[in-house]
């Protein structure tokens, strides 16, 4: 037997990978994809489309025109654009703005933004967007550039018994069986089908023949599912349905067909599926590097080669499946890389490719995707420019998976598949769980195993839902489910030694080449005699022949075992004719020339090569090849050729298969280039963050003692990107295991809607609804702590304690730390929060915003403080925190806005503020295509702007902390102040039974203020809840301030409405709920994106087709009077304030920090004395003076 290394060193057996008009094979199903022959014009000028494969059969599709970049090209109507793309040449879509690398298709899902375009003037992601006649395609940036139709809100709330995510084997077998309990159902997938990745595979399934269609190709049990299905009366099917978040309201957002809907169930089930693990090595974005999913999607589904030549990385099931798949499309695959000593795919997956002469290197990981050739040049007829995978480095690995570097090695590839395993998509399931809804889930969003599993799961997952329904189950025998699906869920079992009994005289019988233990019955079912059974009786059982076991059920030669093997693993010997010579009879899937989709055929010369993978040798022929008697459809089993030929029977036994051609040689180089490291990698792939830059954030917080995913977020973007860290966050953990922080104890990146970036233009289609409590309010209470009297008191000394390290305490803390004493640590400052890192209360719900012309004198002053150093922020600490000066403009509807506004320009400039009431074409210079009618002006100060509260947090944080005397202390809630008998503070109690005592403690705890004190000191503040969001990036300046419209709109059920575009093209928003929802609640509501949409589109028309990426939901602490509390409490000695400050927090920070630092250190100016009686916690509230540009 050869080798591995000997395979290694010779290609695969296709000798043509170019795709030329020529005999298309009449077996196979219809898959929607175009017959070049049939179609209305000429081929799109490429040979990436799979003109003939042996199993799936194309369709009439019309051929249209479109363009790209200005290049006019042909697609075929309906395809992915990407697709058409592709099929043209074209696998470099855009750029990233970060690094300038290469972007290219990369889910092919629709759930990342690798594949965004323009098209027609929108931005689209291409890979889901179906190719129109005449559609205008262009690389590059997203610019808007003309107005929308505003569109009437068209869908209410929509109420079901049930909510099902996800239209595969799981989802549609719930349904079904939810169906015949009388269950009504809604299903939703963002599919133009059903079947889920069941739809994509083109392979026989294993498992059960009676329950899960053992033996049938994956898309035609998408396709009897569908038909069940369709006879379900309470069963309501949404094609091109996603859904985008889960809201504490208990109401699920789903766009249908660019409608937005709101649907409430009484109980949900997701059964999404699962997605692919991404691996880190050098080159990884590359385009060229895909996911199986994708490389399925393009191949099987839309006929189009992704490549000529692969390097497979993965050997488990779906790794050795897209290769054999990927040979039947005509793709040369070089090599199966695994990890670990075995494969962790089913034997004979995997035995079926050895024989066609791919390696399956175990112990072996890729360690770069190169834009070079293995030599380390660029071949002269593809110096385009562009980065995409030329070659690709692979090495063998260490016991301890280590990678060895002296074996690497470079061959020459275009494509590398990833198929390393599967994440669950458990979002939906998790958030869900999170907001106190009734949800279950199935299949492989509940545990990653084979489809055959996932219909059972889904069946079981149903059962649960009736019960707890309170319907009536006991017409379901369920009896034996659980084990099944725990059988269809296991791992390969052993591998058995099968010696083969020799060829009898006068008998046709079947030869196992099946011998590891798996879930399948396909070959025991099909047998109409009962002449197979398997090993103890049991569905791992390998498959046994009666007559050897002593049985009298003989074999008459059905060929049913053979025809419906999903491994191709059986053969049938027929020795009546000939004892000497008898027949064998074997499956086969492959073109004998793919250039001409020419089939094996009578009378052609093949190799045949036994169960051990060894060539079975003719002695009679010179090239040791064997004659094809005959070729015949495999009975009940389209796609596939029973192959005869004649053989000694000495070796029938032992022949497993055929090849047509002698597989050649393949160069495979020792590494002469230099190899990039793996720090290159990239882990986030929307906002292009490498393990370099995460290696360093994640040392930062380690060296701070901050243990939290969300910090090293706020520093590097890592999953702030489209697809919400659908990839990244799997590839984290093994990161911040090496810089020695466990990834278990470390606090996870906090998951918001959106899981889909959606236009404004869709979201503003669903009815506004006025905000409506949580499902499960009880569980969004305020936090009110105890102290652990079981744990130990220790005590800790300071000069000052700081509760709170959110913007307010931060910018104590900044100020105290410039102080001589504080920084040479002769006195100390400890700052105490119950968060794991700084800014990760109410700071990070900020929107950025940061203004100076407000109604009130102090607030003022304070705010042009806090405007000079956000200005030079980035020259005093060499931070970036995004600041951009872009002003602030209340626009005037009513007479009465207006007024207000001129008035207030007046008071600014008697302060000498720079601000000016400004005319409707100055407003509409700032904010090009702003709504006119009624437009009476603005008040505009260009002083103002905007920056992160993220990096203000991180960057305040780390300078603060380089001081001798600050220390920060995270994770430790606070329970309360200590007082002595003379109402002096002597320190606080923490929940962890803790003492941190000082003669001074400042309360900077925001919403949750009052928690803490005394009934004596509390003061009168209440929060209410606001919510945000953030789009994607939209690039060239739309406008410049931050636009404020207090307008009140009942029908929305919000009082005013303000949104800006950052440095970075996003555009960032808030609303304010009309009435305050007062409370705790910081969880996301559906009722916020329609109502935010609308307002949207009403003022300003051309964002519309903007994509919302996420929103969030944080609280205001309002005082009674708009103000602040600021200063020393009237009760308690030595205790401070810095709370109730509404939204204005963040941006008045850091001149508070100072105004306040000086007021401890007794040192305060007469301006100081000023703004401190105006916020004085124990003034007299007047209401007259409330702010008026809140």
């Amino acid at each position: 037997m050869p080798t591995e290394e000997q395979l290694l060193n010779n290609s695969n057996l296709i000798d043509s990978l170019d795709a030329h008009h020529g005999k298309r094979s009449s077996a196979g199903r219809s898959a929607g994809i175009p017959d070049i022959e049939d179609t209305l014009g000429t081929a799109p000028r490429s040979s990436s489309r799979i003109i003939h494969h042996p199993i799936v059969q194309g369709t009439k599709k019309k051929q249209v025109s479109f363009t790209f970049n200005s290049q006019r090209l042909q697609g075929f109507e309906g395809e992915a654009v990407s697709t058409a793309l592709l099929a043209n040449g074209i696998d470099v879509l855009d750029h990233h703005h970060k690094d300038h690398s290469a972007l290219s298709p990369f889910c092919v899902n629709g759930q990342c933004s690798q594949c965004l375009v323009r098209i027609d003037g929108r931005m689209r992601k291409s890979c889901v967007t179906p190719l129109e006649e005449g559609m205008r395609v262009v690389s590059g940036k997203n610019l808007l550039s003309s107005e929308v139709d505003v569109p009437e809100p068209k869908t209410d709330v929509v109420e079901t018994t049930c909510l099902i995510i996800g239209g595969g084997p799981a989802g549609i077998s719930a349904a079904i069986q939810l169906n015949e309990l009388g269950v009504e159902c809604v299903l939703i997938d963002d599919k133009d089908r059903l079947g889920g990745k069941l739809s994509l595979q083109t392979h026989k399934f294993f498992g059960t023949k009676q329950e899960t269609y053992a033996g049938t190709r994956g898309y035609t049990i998408a396709e009897i599912l569908e038909s069940e299905l369709e006879k379900c009366e309470h069963i309501n099917v949404w094609l091109e349905a996603t859904a985008i978040g889960v809201f504490s309201d208990g109401i699920v957002g789903v766009v249908r067909k660019h409608q937005y809907h709101l649907v409430r169930p009484k109980t949900l089930l997701v059964a999404a599926g699962a997605r692919e693990k991404q691996l880190l090595f050098a080159g990884n974005a590359l385009p060229g590097v895909y996911g199986a999913g994708a490389v399925q999607t393009i191949m099987n589904r839309d006929l189009t080669r992704i490549a000529r030549r692969v390097l497979v990385v993965g050997g488990g099931n779906v790794g050795v499946i897209t290769a054999y798949q990927a040979i039947q499309a005509g793709i040369e695959v070089v090599a199966v890389l695994e990890g670990a000593p075995e494969i962790g795919g089913f034997k004979v997956h995997a035995d079926r490719i050895k024989r066609l002469g791919v390696p399956i290197l175990t112990r072996h990981t890729i360690v770069a995707a190169n834009e070079h050739d293995s030599h380390g040049v660029i071949p002269l007829d593809d110096q385009d420019s562009e980065s995409r995978v030329r070659s690709a480095t692979i090495a063998e690995l260490d016991d301890n998976w280590k990678v060895k570097m002296d074996t690497k090695r470079t061959v020459d590839v275009d494509a590398v598949l990833v198929a390393i395993g599967l994440s669950p998509v458990d979002e939906f399931f998790g958030k869900a769980k999170e907001y106190g809804l009734t949800v279950f889930s199935a299949g492989d969003a509940k545990e990653i195993a084979e489809a055959s599993a996932a219909m059972l799961t889904g069946r079981s997952s149903a059962l649960d839902i009736a019960k707890h329904l309170g319907v009536d189950t006991s017409s379901v025998d369920s009896s034996g489910w659980e084990a099944k699906i725990a059988v269809l869920k296991s791992r390969p079992g052993k591998t058995h030694t099968r010696v083969h009994p020799p060829v009898k005289a006068g008998t046709i019988r079947p030869y196992f080449h099946c011998n590891q233990e798996i879930a399948c019955n396909s070959c025991e079912s099909s047998c109409p005699d009962g002449c197979i059974g398997l090993m103890n009786h049991s569905l791992t059982g390998i498959p046994m022949y009666a007559v050897d076991q002593g049985f009298k059920n003989a074999c008459r030669g059905c060929l049913k075992c053979v025809s419906l093997c999903p491994g191709l693993a059986i053969t049938l010997v027929d020795s009546r004719k000939d004892a000497d010579y008898p027949t064998v009879i074997m499956a086969h899937e492959l073109f004998a020339e793919y250039s001409t989709g020419t089939e094996v055929a009578a009378g052609m010369k093949v190799q045949l090569m036994s169960d051990l993978g060894d060539v079975v040798h003719n002695p009679d022929d010179a090239e040791g090849l064997w004659e094809v008697q005959r070729v015949q459809p495999a009975p009940g089993a389209p796609g596939t050729r029973l192959v005869r030929v004649k053989v000694p029977k000495t070796l029938a036994p032992s022949v497993a298969s055929l090849r047509v051609s002698v597989p050649k040689p393949h160069l495979v180089s020792s590494a002469s280039c230099v190899v990039p490291l793996e720090d290159t990698a990239i882990v986030c792939r929307c906002e292009r963050v490498t393990v370099h830059e995460l290696r360093d954030a994640i040392r930062t917080a380690k060296e701070a003692g901050i243990w939290d995913q969300n910090f090293v977020k706020a520093i590097t973007r890592a999953g702030m990107g489209a697809c919400g860290s659908k990839t990244c966050r799997v590839l984290l953990p093994r990161i911040f295991a090496s810089e020695g922080m466990p990834f278990d104890r470390v606090t996870p990146a906090t998951m918001r809607p959106l899981f889909v970036e959606v236009p404004f233009s869709t979201l503003a289609t669903a009815q506004a609804h006025p905000v409506a409590p949580a499902a499960n309010s009880h569980l969004f209470s305020p936090l009110r702590l105890h102290v652990d009297r079981m744990r130990p008191v220790t005590t800790n000394a300071s000069d000052i304690v700081i509760l709170g390290a959110g913007a307010v305490g931060l910018g104590l803390a900044l100020a105290l730390s410039k102080s001589d004493d504080v920084r040479t640590g002769k006195k100390r400052v400890t700052v105490l929060d119950i968060n794991p890192g700084p800014g990760q209360g109410d700071v990070k719900h900020a929107i950025g915003g940061v203004r100076g012309c407000m109604s009130s004198l102090a607030k003022m002053h304070v705010m042009q403080r806090s405007l000079e150093m956000f200005r030079s922020w980035r020259f005093e600490t060499q931070d970036d925190i995004e600041w951009k000066q872009g002003g602030y403009l209340f626009v005037a509807y009513t007479p009465e806005q207006e007024q207000t506004l001129r008035d207030l320009s007046a008071v600014h400039a008697s302060y000498g503020y720079d601000t000016a009431f400004i005319a409707p074409k100055e407003v509409q210079a700032l904010v090009p295509g702003i709504k006119v009618a009624k437009l009476l002006g603005g008040l505009y100060s260009p002083a103002d702007g905007s920056c992160s509260p993220l990096l203000f947090a991180a960057s305040a944080h780390r300078v603060a902390n380089e001081a001798e005397g600050v220390e920060f202390i995270f994770n430790t809630p606070v329970a309360k102040i200590l007082v002595d008998d003379e109402k002096h503070v002597v320190g606080v109690l923490t929940a962890n039974n803790e003492r941190y005592l000082a003669p001074v403690v400042v309360n900077c705890l925001g919403a949750n203020a009052n928690l803490i004190l005394p009934d004596e000191c509390q003061l009168a503040m209440v929060p209410d809840s606001h919510e945000a969001g953030i789009t994607e990036p939209v690039h060239g300046g739309l406008f410049s301030p931050m636009v404020i419209d207090n307008t009140p709109s009942p029908e929305t059920g919000t009082s005013s409405y303000y949104f800006y575009q950052n440095s970075l093209g996003q555009i960032v928003f808030c609303a304010t709920p009309d009435p305050p929802v007062k409370g705790w609640a910081t969880q996301e509501t559906s009722s916020f994106l329609p109502a935010v949409a609308q307002r949207m589109l009403t003022l300003l028309p051309r964002l519309g087709p903007i994509h919302v990426r996420r929103v969030w939901r944080g609280l205001y602490p309002q005082s009674a009077d708009g103000n602040p509390y600021v200063g020393w409490d009237s009760h308690i000695n030595g205790l401070a304030h810095i709370v109730g400050l509404s939204g204005h927090g963040f941006m008045m920070a850091p001149g508070l920090g100072e105004v306040t630092a000086r007021l401890l250190q007794g040192e305060s100016t007469a301006m100081d004395e000023e703004i401190l009686m105006e916020f004085d916690p124990a003034r007299v509230i007047d209401l007259s003076g409330k702010e008026k540009l809140a």
